[in-house]
């Protein structure tokens, strides 16, 4: 797997295993063969394609939209995050929208909008919070 602790400019796309723990300034985008594990920061938005893997550790300040791939979050999102795919797990103790996570089982995870991230995408296209 590749390290890097580096600052990239930009838009990213990602199809290979690759773990960061800089920042990126632009969109990043995990396509299918895409293992992305997520130390540092994603300052816009984080795009999750049928056949990629992401672990979040570190901060997405935009929206997450899981259109397929395996996600986990186990750090934090500042915008909403929205899945079209049943392999999408928030571990208690991350943050969602300012909102942490208390428990998966009593919280109510209406604020994570969990809708089909096509439409979501849609109506809030990537670069229009960052």
């Amino acid at each position: 797997m590749r390290t890097s602790n580096q600052e990239i400019d930009g838009d990213i796309i990602i199809n290979y295993p690759f773990q960061f723990h800089g920042t990126i300034k632009g969109n990043t985008t995990v396509v299918s063969g895409g293992n992305f594990v997520l130390h540092g920061t994603c300052c816009c938005n984080l795009l999750v394609e049928p056949g990629s893997i992401v672990h979040i550790h570190g901060t997405v300040i935009g929206n997450v939209f899981n259109h397929g791939g395996q996600l986990e979050v186990y750090g934090t999102i500042g915008g909403s995050l929205y899945s079209s795919s049943s392999q999408t797990f928030v571990a208690e103790g991350s943050m969602v929208g300012g909102q942490r996570i208390n428990s998966i089982e009593s919280q109510s995870l209406s604020h994570l909008r969990i809708e089909s991230a096509d439409k979501a995408q849609a109506n809030n296209p990537v670069g229009a919070d960052g």
